[in-house]
């Protein structure tokens, strides 16, 4: 949510592990700056499959990671967020 000021470092980070995500699952909590912008520009542009979820309801931190977790296809997964403001 209002992820805009860390998503480009993060969303770097993952793009420059020596082993790429087999997937990554977004869901945007119904955030009004740039963060749908910026998921969806690098979802274009990532080699690996990027799914963006927005569908715009507030759902809160802990569904909302539930809520991502339910698309994910792999067998292990990796959650994070930015740090706290």
């Amino acid at each position: 949510y209002q992820g805009e000021a860390y998503l480009p470092r993060q969303l770097q980070s993952l793009a420059d592990q020596t082993v790429e995500p087999r997937e990554l699952v977004v869901r945007d909590d119904g955030s009004t700056d740039r963060t749908l912008e910026i998921l969806r520009a690098f979802a274009a542009r990532a080699r690996f499959p990027v799914t963006v979820l927005a569908d715009g309801e507030r759902l809160g931190y802990a569904q909302n990671f539930v809520t991502a977790a339910r698309h994910c296809t792999g067998d292990l997964l990796f959650f994070g967020s930015p740090p706290p403001r």
